[in-house]
């Protein structure tokens, strides 16, 4: 088993992170003949992946709504 994950908190553009771990993430799948499971190891649907990309948006748009308040 391999695990991939990362901290929205731990970077400045969580959906490019997001996108290069999902590419990684297939690439290793196919090249090992492995399975993607989601976080309920449950095989990662495009669905779930949608439901990942809109939970990013939100802490995205949160994080761009709370810099307006931050003192240049």
């Amino acid at each position: 088993a391999l695990s991939l994950f990362f901290k929205l908190t731990d970077t400045d553009n969580p959906m490019a992170v997001f996108e290069l771990m999902l590419n990684t993430v297939g690439q290793l799948s196919e090249d090992l003949g492995g399975e993607v499971l989601d976080s309920n190891k449950k095989l990662l649907t495009k669905e779930t992946v949608r439901e990942v990309c809109l939970e990013i948006h939100r802490y995205e748009k949160q994080v761009n709504n709370l810099d307006l308040f931050v003192d240049a």
